[in-house]
């Protein structure tokens, strides 16, 4: 993944989501980076070439 300012970013670890419509993503697959979550500092919101989040 990279964010807009061409950054980078590894995925480190599985996560199971507990929203009934998680995004799922490929490897490979781009995303676009967004905010950080201020409740858990280390997860940012991402949202994928379809437009999910």
């Amino acid at each position: 993944m990279t964010d807009g300012a061409g950054m980078k970013v590894v995925v480190i670890t599985e996560h199971v989501s507990e929203y009934p419509d998680p995004v799922f993503l490929k490897k490979g697959e781009q995303v676009t980076l967004g905010e950080t979550d201020e409740e858990y500092p280390h997860w940012i919101f991402a949202t994928s070439v379809s437009g999910t989040q």
